[in-house]
């Protein structure tokens, strides 16, 4: 299969974590919907939340551009450079550089968001 081949495959895709994204958005509204109704620490934790999931919608909605970029007969680096979240960039530009990328840290890992280290 030709690169050229790929695109519609790419396109659905980026579709796909599109329609994944509206997911994660459906379920931050419901947290917000929690955040306004809590108070204390439960609020605390559901902003935490909210946050992490707007987040998690930010990288979804970025690995589809990234997806649609490629599909569309950008290089790697391109898109990766025309990506707006510039930690996912850095580790995406690692692994074209070291296709061995580095071990990730344990926040990386465990999908923790860190709002103040």
């Amino acid at each position: 299969m030709k690169p050229a081949d790929h695109a519609p495959l790419m396109a659905a895709v980026a579709d796909e974590l599109a329609a994944v994204r509206h997911g994660v958005e459906a379920v931050a509204g419901l947290v917000g919907e929690l955040v306004a109704s809590s108070t204390g620490e439960a609020r605390d934790r559901a902003l935490t939340e909210a946050q992490a999931l707007d987040l998690a919608s930010q990288r979804l909605d970025a690995l589809a551009g990234l997806i649609r970029g490629l599909g569309a007969g950008a290089t790697p680096e391109q898109a990766i450079g025309a990506l707006t979240l510039s930690d996912m960039a850095q580790r995406l530009g690692t692994a074209i550089d070291r296709p061995s990328s580095p071990t990730p840290d344990a926040a990386s890992v465990s999908g923790d968001l860190l709002l103040f280290d």
